[in-house]
């Protein structure tokens, strides 16, 4: 679904599209900032939330929250090919089983994908260092 808003003056900024965007990891460390500038430019959020927590920060920020998690392939696909694109942030598992943060990162990667191959719809993923503590 897409809408779009147009400058009403010749001498303004030129037509802007705004778009519908998914989002995973919306209400993590780094995501609210992502989120933020999304509506701060008038595009339509739509984010996972795995916990009422999550659900809440996403709409503080402006976003419409999707229960599911990185785990639930069915909600990542179909949260994804109901937007304009997508933007995969979540991160998963425990840090002590390595195998299985690749398992979980690999199939949400997958299903978004899947859900957007042969769109043109775009699918941005992130990575980072972990945050820790020294020692």
């Amino acid at each position: 679904m897409t809408s779009s808003l147009a400058a009403t003056s010749s001498d303004g900024p030129p037509p802007r599209t705004c778009r519908h965007v998914f989002v995973t990891g919306g209400s993590g460390q780094t995501g609210p900032a992502i989120v933020s500038e999304l509506v701060g430019s008038g595009h339509t959020v739509t984010g996972l939330a795995r916990s009422d927590i999550s659900a809440a920060r996403l709409e503080a920020l402006g976003a419409t929250p999707r229960s599911g998690s990185m785990d639930d392939l069915d909600s990542l696909r179909a949260g994804a090919s109901r937007a304009d694109g997508a933007v995969h942030m979540a991160f998963g598992g425990r840090f002590n089983d390595p195998d299985s943060v690749t398992r979980r990162e690999v199939d949400a990667r997958k299903a978004l994908g899947e859900a957007l191959v042969g769109t043109d719809k775009p699918l941005v993923t992130t990575s980072g260092t972990l945050v820790m503590p020294a020692g």
